[in-house]
């Protein structure tokens, strides 16, 4: 986990990708971890795949229903589907 950076129990970095080391780690968000989520500071090893959605509520919408101001803004979220857990045995898909 980066210093200082809060990511919850979903959110892995990433620093290696099928067997290949990144130049700089990524973080992604784990869709299908069952819970409570991925452990603090344990090397994780899982495979799956990346999906996205859309997430938020479009600004127009907003604005014509008058709505309050959503958490997130309308935006594609990128994440990542668990397939297999190769460690830690303590990790489960739901």
């Amino acid at each position: 986990m980066e210093p200082g950076m809060k990511v919850g129990t979903r959110t892995l970095i990433v620093d290696t990708v099928n067997g290949k080391k990144l130049a700089e780690p990524v973080s992604i968000w784990v869709e299908n971890a069952k819970h409570p989520g991925l452990p603090k500071a344990v090397k994780c090893v899982i495979r799956g795949y990346e999906s996205g959605k859309m997430i938020g509520v479009p600004f127009a919408v907003v604005k014509a229903e008058n709505m309050p101001s959503p958490q997130s803004g309308w935006k594609f979220h990128i994440y990542f589907l668990i397939t297999s857990v190769v460690k830690p045995d303590s990790l489960k898909k739901e």
